[in-house]
């Protein structure tokens, strides 16, 4: 009997886990995405029709018609010893269309307590432990008496 009380009463003394934690996951995923755009340009053109005489044994440019283009303006032409030189210039472009899409979704943990204890029930357990204690005191005062 005595080996009984011996090992029951530990036992009973021991407290079970009040709070089991069941995560909850929210997940959490961002994705970004780069786009881009080629625009596209016409092609485009000017002219310039030069007549070229030959006065006193030196070419002389005449202009008679230019034709300039959306982007390009119409050729320069400069005749310097016997050398003739075509400037063409272009207005200048800039062209670039570039973007980020960003989509995200979230992952997040969220704790999630089962088998919570209620205030009256931790109550009961800790007057039951009390009162298996006083018991086992008494009991133990009752053995000492009869042994001395």
């Amino acid at each position: 009997m005595r080996i009984v009380f011996a090992i029951l009463i530990p036992l009973m003394l021991l407290g079970c886990k009040a709070r089991k934690m069941v995560p909850k996951t929210i997940e959490r995923e961002v994705k970004v995405v780069v786009r881009d755009t080629v625009f596209k340009i016409e092609r485009d053109s000017s002219r310039t029709i030069t007549l070229v005489d030959c006065i006193d044994g030196k070419p002389v440019l005449k202009k008679t018609r230019e034709t300039p283009g959306k982007n390009l303006k119409a050729p320069k032409l400069t005749l310097k010893d016997s050398v003739l030189t075509v400037d063409c210039e272009a207005r200048a472009q800039e062209l670039l269309a570039q973007w980020k899409e960003t989509h995200s979704t979230e992952k997040t943990e969220i704790p999630v307590y089962i088998n919570e204890l209620t205030f009256w029930q931790e109550v009961q357990i800790n007057l039951g432990r009390a009162l298996l204690a006083l018991a086992l005191i008494v009991t133990a005062v009752q053995l000492l008496k009869k042994w001395l």
